[in-house]
Parts: C-alpha cells; sequence; structure tokens
C-alpha cells in the first residue's frame, strides 16, 4: 500500500513538472502574426520588420519561399516573430539565419545571434 502511494506521489510530481516546463515554453515563445511579411533593410544589410504603410521612402522586401529577399508580391511565406528566437517560419518551425556574407538560410532555432540580428539596430525594439 505505501509503495503504492509511492508510485503515485512519484508520476503525480512527473505530471506537474511537465505542466510547469509546458506553461514555460509556452510563455516564452509567446508571439504575435504578421501576414504582411514586409520588411525594411538598410544600407547595411539589417533587416527590419514590419514596415509601416506610410514609410514608403524604404524599399520594401519579403522574404521567398526561396529565402531571397525579394520585392513583395502576393504569394507570402507565412512568419512568426518570437522574442526568444526572431523570425520563424511556421511551415518548417525553423528560424531565419544570417550566414556569413549576405546568405539566409533556415535552421533549427537555438537563440543564436544571427537568428535575432534583424532587430537589432539601435532604435528598433524586439516586437512583443
Amino acid at each position: 500500500m505505501v509503495r503504492r502511494c509511492s508510485l503515485t506521489l512519484s508520476l503525480a510530481a512527473l505530471l506537474l513538472q511537465l505542466l510547469i516546463m509546458a506553461l514555460f515554453l509556452a510563455l516564452r515563445n509567446s508571439q504575435r502574426r504578421d501576414y504582411g511579411q514586409r520588411f525594411r533593410m538598410d544600407f547595411e544589410g539589417h533587416l527590419f520588420s514590419p514596415v509601416p504603410s506610410s514609410e514608403e521612402s524604404q524599399r520594401e522586401f519579403c522574404v521567398g519561399s526561396d529565402l531571397r529577399l525579394g520585392g513583395c508580391k502576393d504569394e507570402r511565406e507565412e512568419w512568426v516573430f518570437t522574442q526568444g528566437s526572431g523570425l520563424v517560419h511556421v511551415e518548417s518551425a525553423q528560424c531565419l539565419t544570417r550566414e556569413p556574407g549576405s546568405r539566409l538560410s533556415l535552421r533549427s532555432c537555438d537563440n543564436r545571434p544571427e537568428q535575432y540580428w534583424w532587430y537589432q539596430l539601435e532604435g528598433h525594439a524586439p516586437p512583443v
């Protein structure tokens, strides 16, 4: 009887730990969606998001399915902005990562600086 109660308590503690971990991850990755996925880029190649519609002096870019920056068209990939991981591609659940030079790639999200470079310039706060 005592052994059965001990096993039940152990399972309850494990379930509680899993619930707390799931809640923590959900809060950490709280996100907002930006279906327009329009960006602006400065002369040094830094990518910003989103672009206010009134800001026509900036050149607008979109990230295409081939991970190249190009003009914004009607067909767009769906991206999610997270505070922890930066710009995440919804379909693949991978992060947009800046490679050496100007190449972009999708990689596993692991909070490396190259994955949230697009909002790290002075005066541009990360999305909330």
